[in-house]
């Protein structure tokens, strides 16, 4: 090979190279970026379930309470007509 046959392919091997450091670069960034993506959507999903939970259990809450509070107002009438039944 002559001189300028190994200059030509001594430049494009590092031309090679800085283009495998470019992309190993870019990989690495973009797993990064994967990465960061990945825990902003976990952080979302968690607030979403925390969110969901919370509504659940206040829909439990407050149906327990008018169940009471049903409960109390049957035992009232009942209450109310036996006085009425003493009455007459």
């Amino acid at each position: 090979m002559t001189d300028s046959s190994m200059e030509k392919l001594e430049t494009k091997i590092q031309t090679l190279e800085k283009e495998l450091e470019a992309q190993k670069k870019i990989t690495k960034n973009a797993l990064k970026f994967s990465v960061g993506v990945s825990i902003v959507c976990f952080f979302f999903i968690v607030l979403n379930l925390s969110i969901y939970f919370t509504i659940a259990g206040g829909v439990a809450g407050n149906e327990r309470k008018v169940q009471s509070v049903q409960t109390e107002i049957e035992n009232l009438k009942i209450k109310y007509k036996r006085i009425l039944l003493n009455e007459n």
